[in-house]
Protein backbone atom coordinates (compact mmCIF):
# COMPACT_ATOMS: atom_id res chain seq x y z
CA UNK A 1 0.00 0.00 0.00
CA UNK A 2 1.04 3.52 -0.73
CA UNK A 3 -0.16 7.17 -0.26
CA UNK A 4 0.64 10.30 -1.76
CA UNK A 5 1.19 13.60 0.15
CA UNK A 6 1.40 16.46 -1.94
CA UNK A 7 2.56 19.83 -0.54
CA UNK A 8 0.68 23.28 -1.48
CA UNK A 9 3.64 24.00 -3.83
CA UNK A 10 3.24 20.84 -5.58
CA UNK A 11 5.60 18.22 -4.65
CA UNK A 12 4.41 15.12 -4.23
CA UNK A 13 6.05 12.25 -1.63
CA UNK A 14 4.73 8.69 -2.21
CA UNK A 15 5.07 6.53 1.06
CA UNK A 16 4.38 3.21 2.10
CA UNK A 17 2.07 2.59 4.25
CA UNK A 18 0.61 -0.03 6.13
CA UNK A 19 -3.28 -0.85 7.10
CA UNK A 20 -4.40 -0.49 10.25
CA UNK A 21 -1.87 2.91 11.29
CA UNK A 22 -3.40 6.05 10.82
CA UNK A 23 -2.06 8.77 8.18
CA UNK A 24 -0.54 10.84 10.93
CA UNK A 25 1.41 7.71 11.98
CA UNK A 26 2.32 7.16 7.96
CA UNK A 27 3.78 10.70 8.00
CA UNK A 28 5.88 10.47 11.22
CA UNK A 29 6.92 7.14 10.16
CA UNK A 30 8.49 8.15 7.09
CA UNK A 31 9.62 11.51 7.73
CA UNK A 32 6.80 13.12 5.97
CA UNK A 33 7.21 17.03 6.53
CA UNK A 34 3.80 19.49 6.86
CA UNK A 35 2.41 17.74 9.22
CA UNK A 36 2.99 17.98 13.41
CA UNK A 37 0.04 16.52 15.43
CA UNK A 38 1.23 18.39 18.45
CA UNK A 39 -0.77 15.87 20.64
CA UNK A 40 0.03 12.87 19.52
CA UNK A 41 -2.72 11.79 17.46
CA UNK A 42 -5.77 12.54 20.24
CA UNK A 43 -7.22 14.49 17.91
CA UNK A 44 -7.33 17.50 20.52
CA UNK A 45 -5.02 19.95 18.14
CA UNK A 46 -5.62 20.03 14.80
CA UNK A 47 -1.97 20.09 13.91
CA UNK A 48 -2.33 17.35 11.70
CA UNK A 49 -5.26 18.67 9.35
CA UNK A 50 -5.34 17.67 5.49
CA UNK A 51 -7.27 17.40 2.50
CA UNK A 52 -7.97 14.56 1.21
CA UNK A 53 -7.96 14.79 -2.87
CA UNK A 54 -11.67 14.43 -3.84
CA UNK A 55 -11.66 11.16 -5.66
CA UNK A 56 -11.10 9.83 -2.22
CA UNK A 57 -13.86 11.55 0.20
CA UNK A 58 -16.11 8.72 -1.13
CA UNK A 59 -13.88 5.96 0.89
CA UNK A 60 -13.74 8.06 4.11
CA UNK A 61 -14.91 6.92 7.13
CA UNK A 62 -17.62 10.00 8.25
CA UNK A 63 -16.24 12.47 10.13
CA UNK A 64 -16.59 12.14 14.16
CA UNK A 65 -18.26 14.93 16.02
CA UNK A 66 -14.94 15.59 18.06
CA UNK A 67 -13.20 15.90 14.64
CA UNK A 68 -15.90 18.28 13.40
CA UNK A 69 -15.31 20.51 16.48
CA UNK A 70 -11.38 20.36 15.94
CA UNK A 71 -11.48 20.73 12.31
CA UNK A 72 -12.47 24.66 13.29
CA UNK A 73 -9.22 25.24 14.74
CA UNK A 74 -7.51 24.59 11.81
CA UNK A 75 -4.74 27.06 10.99
CA UNK A 76 -6.08 26.91 7.28
CA UNK A 77 -9.23 27.51 6.38
CA UNK A 78 -11.16 24.38 6.00
CA UNK A 79 -11.89 22.60 2.58
CA UNK A 80 -14.77 20.12 1.92
CA UNK A 81 -11.89 17.56 2.23
CA UNK A 82 -10.57 18.87 5.03
CA UNK A 83 -10.03 15.86 7.73
CA UNK A 84 -7.35 15.21 11.07
CA UNK A 85 -4.47 12.39 9.58
CA UNK A 86 -4.78 11.45 12.99
CA UNK A 87 -8.64 9.96 12.21
CA UNK A 88 -7.75 8.62 9.19
CA UNK A 89 -6.91 4.86 9.79
CA UNK A 90 -5.24 3.41 6.35
CA UNK A 91 -7.54 0.12 4.86
CA UNK A 92 -6.68 -1.83 1.61
CA UNK A 93 -9.05 0.38 -0.11
CA UNK A 94 -7.13 3.74 0.58
CA UNK A 95 -4.39 2.35 -1.44
CA UNK A 96 -2.84 5.22 -3.73
CA UNK A 97 -5.17 7.88 -1.49
CA UNK A 98 -3.68 11.36 -2.44
CA UNK A 99 -3.60 13.73 0.38
CA UNK A 100 -2.97 17.48 0.14
CA UNK A 101 -0.76 19.55 3.23
CA UNK A 102 -2.07 22.86 4.12
CA UNK A 103 0.82 25.85 3.99
CA UNK A 104 1.02 25.98 7.64
CA UNK A 105 -0.51 23.83 10.86
CA UNK A 106 -0.37 26.51 13.75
Amino acid sequence: MHVTFKTHDGRANTVPCDEGKSLLQTTLEHGVEGLLGDCGGCCSCATCHVAIDPAWHAVLPPISEMEEEMLGCTAEPRTAGSRLACQIVLRPDMNGMLVHLPARQG
